[in-house]
């Protein structure tokens, strides 16, 4: 029962710290790829189970010399949405909305057209522009993968929106091989631990050795040959005790018949 416990104890210690980052959060890793260096990357994360669609987490990051982005998100939930808005000195250059579910492990590339320009004039825009500019930005915060010049892309041929490389099939099969590993490695451990809790018990004298199955037998076959021949030669010998009473008291009885027939006779004669 010590040994089982033990066993059990050691097979969760192992189990949590590896399971944890695998099966208690999923990490994706967004990439955004633009044309701007030290570029303002903005990334809000969006639960699709939520009705009212509210922003659950908000990531920030500058793109490198390159004018790439790279942050790491790790939720519980691998199903969410994103909201990706690109800025330069206050600028909005590029935006997108991208749709999952992004599974764990995942790479969430999201690319941004060559060509675009740095910075977008500024245009005063009166009462009926600014109306028309707020509009135009709800639509394109709402529409998956709106991407500024695609016309541009497509000249240049490159391809624009997100792409997402992993899946839940090798979400699953790291799972299952570190379960394997997890369940081989705790039956080693726990049949460690259990011959040394066996080991010590035999030294404080609480169990007794038990020796190996031939010596076992070898023991086992001298013992009973011995005991065989023992118990045959006792029998013999009351065999023998035996048949020397009986031919004694057939003596006795013939004996005891010729001195009744002499008895008689005796008695005749008289």
């Amino acid at each position: 029962m010590v040994v089982k416990r033990w066993g059990f104890l050691l097979l969760l210690l192992l189990v949590i710290p590896v399971l944890s980052p695998e099966v208690l959060g999923f990490t994706s890793q967004i990439k955004v790829v633009t044309t701007t260096p030290e570029a303002d990357v903005t990334i809000k994360i969006i639960i699709p189970e939520d009705i009212n669609r509210r922003v659950r987490n908000t990531l920030e990051a500058v793109t490198d010399s390159e004018g790439i982005a790279i942050v790491d998100y790790t939720t519980e939930n691998p199903y969410f949405e994103m909201k990706v808005s690109v800025s330069k000195s206050g600028i909005t250059q590029f935006r997108d909305v991208a749709f999952g579910p992004y599974e764990d492990q995942a790479e969430i590339v999201i690319g941004l057209p060559k060509g675009i320009e740095e910075e977008t004039p500024v245009v005063e825009p009166s009462e009926n522009n600014a109306t028309e500019e707020n509009v135009t930005e709800e639509a394109a915060e709402l529409e998956p993968n709106v991407t500024l010049g695609q016309e541009d892309a497509s000249a240049d041929g490159e391809i624009t929106g997100q792409a997402v490389t992993g899946g839940p099939t090798e979400g699953i099969s790291k799972i299952f091989y570190y379960i394997l590993a997890v369940v081989v490695l705790g039956g080693i451990i726990g049949f460690v631990v259990g011959r040394m809790i066996r080991t010590r018990k035999i030294k404080m004298g609480l169990i007794d050795a038990v020796p190996t199955k031939s010596k076992v037998v070898k023991e086992v076959d001298a013992d009973e040959l011995a005991d065989a021949e023992r118990k045959l030669m006792e029998a013999q010998a009351q065999i023998n005790k035996l048949r020397s009473r009986d031919k004694i008291k057939q003596a006795e009885e013939r004996l005891q018949r010729d001195r009744d027939e002499l008895e008689k006779l005796r008695k005749g004669q008289n």
